[in-house]
């Protein structure tokens, strides 16, 4: 699990295909200044926060309860972890999520976020 520097946005990486919400990697984010999708009529728990990539699938909104968590290490800007297949790195313009073998991720900042 890791922070960003300004603390923003959490994540965490899984390489178990029955991680919570499915997904292999998930980040949440406390302030944002863009608007989350509608939230599915079937997601009764927190929606719009936190955003997932789940193993050979698409990047998503999470139907999610509750936060990841405090993280035990900052991920310096200009830095990336790897688990497994996905990458995630922390940049001054927030953090990239990706699967290398599809290509498929997700970017997420304050002031924007790009599902791929």
């Amino acid at each position: 699990m890791f922070a960003t520097p300004s603390g923003n946005i959490t994540c965490y990486l899984d390489e178990d295909p029955e991680a919570p919400g499915g997904a292999q990697a998930r980040c949440d984010i406390r302030d944002r200044s863009w608007s989350a999708p509608r939230r599915p009529a079937d997601c009764e728990l927190d929606y719009g926060d936190a955003l997932g990539l789940t193993r050979g699938g698409r990047a998503a909104f999470l139907c999610v309860g509750g936060a990841v968590g405090d993280a035990d290490l900052v991920l310096g800007y200009g830095q990336a972890l790897r688990t497994g297949r996905v990458v995630c790195a922390s940049s001054r313009s927030g953090v990239d999520c990706r699967d290398a073998a599809t290509g498929h991720g997700f970017t997420l900042s304050r002031a924007r976020y790009a599902l791929f």
